[in-house]
């Protein structure tokens, strides 16, 4: 990729950080950020330092999705003016002088999940984002499975000091950027509940959201579905919840083709039963398809109760393979073979044996009877 050329409005070659800026713009930033515009200074400093993204990410040990959006934000805070080329490449960055970006522009360029964070009137005030947790005297009770938490509506002075967190104020940002709007009051509750509830830390939930986007689901119940699913399983760090996307993105594909399911994602229900036949039951892509196969001749249509039921059979009966699977097979044939064997003929009585021969000699008589007459009228 080509240097970016980084230039400033005036011809200053000094680091100087503006007394404007500290005061109006750095305390509402994450940290991360005023290090990254720091940076920009100090390079602005150096005439001979080549600029790029990559020597930014290396210096500062961040990725280079993490500089732009950086950037990003100092844009919408009126500090920086980006430009890109044709290919959409970044290639030209200017240093605007905060005193020259009125307090109200500012005001109106901050990230915009403060804005919804309006106090309400009707709800009641809150001393802590958190819950404190029970004395010790206090009897402390099992923690409910996750997959049956609801997820609670934050009061506004909840939302407003959970903004005091820089990270919190980090994973909003991320957020608002990927989803492409602003966040409603229903998704701040969702990301807060995965960072207060399910303790998801900023990694898990910026990979989770991207993704989920990757794959063409941009619905915050849906990712809450998978964060419910890493909480009640104990995933709790970003490489188990990559392991765990990675595994899921092949089961799902896996059982898409063998319904031969196209043009559409899984459902959550459906999904549901992916994670229960890979994860709970453990079964292996042999057995999977083998079940669906069975589903598929046997009533022809995509049903995922029906293969469940196959699938609940082998679990209960301990297969693990396909030689358990035909074990199965063979006892289910032997034992209806055998229920088919046991039925027998009725015997014949003997009163029934003598009413036949009775019968047997009145046809053998009456022939005879006919013969004679027949001959009689020939002659």
């Amino acid at each position: 990729m080509a240097d970016i050329h980084l230039h400033m409005e005036t011809g200053h070659q000094v680091t100087c950080v503006s007394n404007f800026f500290i005061d109006h713009y750095m305390k509402d930033a994450p940290g991360e950020y005023v290090k990254i515009y720091l940076y920009l200074l100090r390079t602005l400093s150096d005439p001979e330092r080549v600029f790029a993204i990559s020597a930014m990410a290396a210096a500062l040990e961040h990725t280079a999705r993490d500089i732009r959006l950086a950037l990003q934000y100092w844009e919408d805070a009126g500090l920086l003016s980006l430009t890109y080329d044709r290919e959409g490449e970044l290639c030209d960055i200017c240093l605007l002088h905060p005193e020259s970006s009125p307090e109200s522009v500012h005001q109106e360029k901050r990230i915009s999940s403060r804005d919804v964070l309006h106090p309400v009137e009707s709800e009641p005030t809150v001393a802590k984002a958190k819950p404190a947790k029970p004395a010790a005297a206090e009897p402390v009770n099992t923690p409910e499975p996750a997959s049956e938490r609801t997820m609670r509506a934050y009061s506004a002075q909840e939302l407003l000091s959970f903004q005091e967190d820089d990270e919190v104020r980090s994973i909003l940002f991320i957020a608002e950027r990927y989803l492409g709007h602003t966040l409603s009051s229903t998704d701040l509750n969702y990301i807060l509940f995965w960072y207060d509830e399910l303790h998801m830390d900023e990694d898990m939930i910026d990979f989770l959201i991207t993704d989920c986007l990757q794959s063409g689901k941009n619905s915050l119940k849906y990712m809450n579905s998978i964060c419910l699913s890493w909480a009640e399983h104990g995933i709790t760090t970003l490489e188990a919840a990559k392991a765990d996307r990675q595994n899921h993105s092949h089961n799902a594909s896996l059982v898409r083709q063998s319904y031969g399911i196209s043009g559409r994602g899984l459902s959550p229900v459906e999904l549901s039963f992916v994670h229960k036949w890979f994860n709970t039951y453990s079964f292996s892509d042999e057995l999977v398809k083998e079940a669906i196969n069975r589903t598929m001749m046997n009533i022809g249509q995509v049903n995922f109760k029906y293969t469940d039921k196959i699938m609940e059979q082998w679990h209960n009966a301990g297969i693990v393979d396909a030689e358990g699977v035909a074990a199965y097979d063979q006892k289910h044939n032997d034992e209806i073979k055998e229920r088919f064997t046991k039925v027998k003929a009725p015997k014949t009585s003997d009163r029934s044996k003598d009413s036949f021969h009775n019968f047997s000699s009145q046809v053998e008589y009456d022939m005879d009877d006919i013969e004679a007459r027949l001959l009689k009228k020939q002659l």
